[in-house]
């Protein structure tokens, strides 16, 4: 019996990759190590299955590298566990095998999986960001007078995602100050970025940006 178990939503992803010709393969795999975070145009496939073929070969490593796996044994046991819930000809097992085990070797997806998951391993991801300007009354005297003073403050309000892929709100008052506090850290934040992508490129270490 077969290690793992795929789930049925991934089923035929994994046929589609058992399927696709040799050929096609290669010359999605040849796009993809140039550029393994895009779904490339692949001629004789549909964008639709680049994508899920694309999305399985990611999986695979993505799996491979969560139960941090031997590739050669990884590759025979999901050949296996494929054949197993597909019902393929149990003689093709082994050049699914081969097949699986040879994507497995490729270090541009390997470092892109690699990067997907650690992306998603912090308390609360940054999702979107908005910024809301009101004008508030002051009222000194009776509230059915005019105000004496109006008072511009700002909103930040910050949606992101929490370690369970829930997407939650908190919104922060801020002032005009606080605004010129905000677009120097951004600032700054770009500057040292710069700064760190050009010192691990003279050291000719590749920084991938998910």
């Amino acid at each position: 019996m077969a290690e793992y178990t795929i789930p049925k939503s991934q089923r035929p992803l994994f046929d589609k990759l058992r399927l696709i010709p040799e050929s096609i393969l290669r010359e999605l795999v040849s796009a993809l190590e140039r550029s393994p975070f895009t779904v490339p145009a692949v001629s004789d496939l549909s964008p639709s299955d680049t994508s899920d073929v694309k999305d399985a070969i990611m999986e695979l490593h993505r799996v491979r590298e969560y139960f941090d796996a031997a590739a050669p044994k990884f590759a025979a046991d999901i050949a296996i566990a494929l054949q197993e819930v597909v019902e393929f000809p149990v003689a093709e097992v082994p050049a699914f095998e081969e097949r699986l085990a040879g994507l497995l070797a490729i270090s541009p997806l390997a470092v892109a999986s690699k990067a997907e998951i650690l992306k998603t391993e912090y308390e609360r991801r940054f999702c979107t960001a908005r910024i809301l300007t009101d004008a508030r009354p002051v009222y000194v005297e009776s509230p059915s007078s005019l105000p004496k003073a109006m008072m511009i403050t700002h909103t930040l309000r910050i949606t992101f995602h929490d370690d369970t892929g829930e997407m939650r709100e908190t919104y922060i008052t801020m002032e005009d100050v606080d605004l010129v506090t905000l677009r120097e850290l951004v600032d700054r934040a770009e500057e040292k970025a710069k700064s760190l992508q050009s010192l691990f490129a003279s050291a000719n270490v590749p920084v991938v940006e998910p």
